[in-house]
């Protein structure tokens, strides 16, 4: 097991961990800086933060449970296979993302400009890299949700299953990429009233490549 106080920057890499515990917040508050804090395990549990999640939390293999007590703001939780549940109470400008299964996602407030994706692995550097290689491809597979709840607005935000997106950022537009078989997203359940954008330059989408419900 791991136990920080806040983890404002920072790179922790390692095998594998049971239980990673951040008793505050993690990443910078600074919306300039970007990458500065870095967790990534071949391997690991659970990872718990008690303060606002602003970092990347990159595992190979299964995560059992990602919980955050504060926002969930500019951050990326990779799984290069399932994620069991992640809990918190906003989700802001923050991706979700697994290889073959992400279980439950429970957000009590709002998500914005936030993408829920199973089927689709970031690679090794967490990020969207439609034109890379090796280990840090973005990969399209087939894959589940099981279910999502957003207690508040669910604006220019995506739930997905076996889908990719392309080079212009979007979901829902000609450049994604589809999995092969079908994947499938369970209930879906939305507090608010606002989803999607009034832009017309912007897409976003709840799409499964099988089943929704």
């Amino acid at each position: 097991s791991l136990t920080f106080g806040s983890f404002a920057a920072g790179f922790v890499q390692g095998r594998g961990v049971q239980n990673v515990r951040i008793n505050g917040n993690y990443g910078a508050d600074n919306a300039a800086t970007q990458g500065e804090a870095i967790i990534s395990f071949l391997s690991a549990g659970t990872f718990t933060i008690t303060g606002a999640s602003r970092g990347v939390i990159s595992v190979d293999r299964d995560i059992q449970t990602i919980a955050v007590t504060g926002i969930i703001e500019r951050s990326v939780f990779r799984s290069g296979g399932s994620i069991n549940s992640v809990t918190g109470p906003q989700l802001r400008q923050s991706f979700i993302s697994a290889a073959t299964r992400i279980g439950t996602v429970s957000i009590t407030g709002d998500s914005f400009d936030s993408s829920i994706m199973a089927g689709l692995d970031l690679g090794i550097d967490a990020a969207f890299s439609p034109v890379a290689s090796g280990p840090f491809a973005d990969a399209v597979s087939n894959a589940s949700i099981g279910t999502v709840t957003i207690g508040g607005n669910f604006r220019e935000s995506d739930i997905v299953a076996g889908f990719g997106r392309g080079a212009d950022g979007f979901f829902g537009t000609s450049d994604d990429t589809a999995a092969a078989g079908r994947a499938t997203i369970g209930q879906i359940t939305i507090g608010g009233n606002q989803v999607g954008s009034n832009r017309f330059s912007e897409t976003y989408r709840i799409a499964s490549t099988g089943t929704i419900g």
